[in-house]
């Protein structure tokens, strides 16, 4: 069994930044997207983003990989509609149904974004 070192990082407004975690040498990173308030459903380009943000490091001229992944989505908040019962907590379900299979790991589609950022990047 292989092991992966990851460190948990609070995003672009925490204490820490990725350069700082890098110097450390993990391979992932735990996080989710704080900015985003618990209720409302983070939206697929906002994922992939923030997949970019972790993975690339744009800060220079030459775009680079930082060598980390989003290894583990923390947490995707869920409404208290929902945690409570309410009648209303359909509505609120069904808004979670396009972010399910993103945070059960159907990375096809998101390396392919992925990827598409990169080349993005490199011809700024």
């Amino acid at each position: 069994m292989s092991l992966e070192q990851t460190w948990r990082w609070y995003g672009p407004s925490g204490p820490i930044n990725l350069r700082d975690i890098r110097q450390a040498e993990p391979t992932g990173v735990v996080t989710a997207i704080h900015e985003i308030p618990n209720g409302e459903v983070w939206g697929y380009d906002v994922i992939i983003a923030r997949k970019c943000f972790i993975e690339w490091d744009d800060s220079t001229s030459k775009p680079s990989p930082r060598g980390l992944t989003w290894t583990v989505v923390e947490n995707v908040p869920v409404h208290e509609d929902i945690k409570h019962g309410k009648p209303i907590r359909a509505i609120r379900q069904s808004d979670y149904q396009g972010v399910w299979p993103i945070s059960r790991g159907s990375n096809k589609k998101l390396k392919e974004r992925c990827s598409l950022c990169h080349l993005i990047l490199t011809k700024k």
